[in-house]
């Protein structure tokens, strides 16, 4: 549902998903939402209209992540019906084309955040590792924090980078906030 938050009321409702829907994102240009959940769907709409412009089938069951690029690329996580998968998906949206396949974490992927230049992002999971990585190149950059002794894991969050990009944040489940 779309919310007049000055107003306090919905403006629109959004039709197609055949299951729960968990991720969503707003381009850049206010103009298209992505949306994707429990249906292998990903869909597409125009915020204006509230119609489906474009709807997706992927080769995850479940849809975890979606979120627009600056460039107007696509980034996906999701499973196969259990865990969620190390892996996030960079997909061109003109024809609809994987670009990249982005491993390094091992186990579930629970937060993204991209820099504002849309050249670089962070990824937090279960394996308690954060990692960088390089968009344009389609490949891993750093681990940020790369946690292999078990006695000290946790899981990461959520990880956000700051709005001029030099900042990286990440919050794990014992209440730290690493900067």
């Amino acid at each position: 549902k779309q919310w007049d938050t000055r107003k306090g009321n919905c403006v629109r409702s959004f039709h197609g998903h055949t299951g729960e829907v968990i991720a969503l994102d707003l381009a850049e240009n206010r103009r298209q939402i992505v949306s994707g959940g429990y249906d292998q769907m990903i869909r597409l709409w125009d915020l204006q209209t509230g119609i489906c412009t474009r709807s997706i089938e992927t080769d995850y069951k479940n849809i975890f992540i979606v979120r627009f690029t600056s460039d107007g690329d696509l980034i996906l996580n999701g499973s196969d019906g259990g865990y969620n998968s190390g892996d996030l998906k960079v997909f061109g949206m003109d024809p609809f084309r994987e670009k990249h396949v982005l491993e390094g974490h091992d186990g579930e992927v629970y937060s993204i955040d991209i820099t504002p230049d849309g050249r670089k992002m962070l990824s937090g999971g279960h394996d308690s590792n954060a990692i960088l990585w390089d968009l344009v190149q389609g490949q891993q950059i750093t681990p940020l924090i790369d946690n292999d002794d078990y006695s000290t894991r946790s899981y990461v969050w959520t990880v956000a980078i700051s709005p001029d990009g030099r900042l990286a944040l990440v919050g794990d489940e014992f209440g730290k906030l690493e900067v």
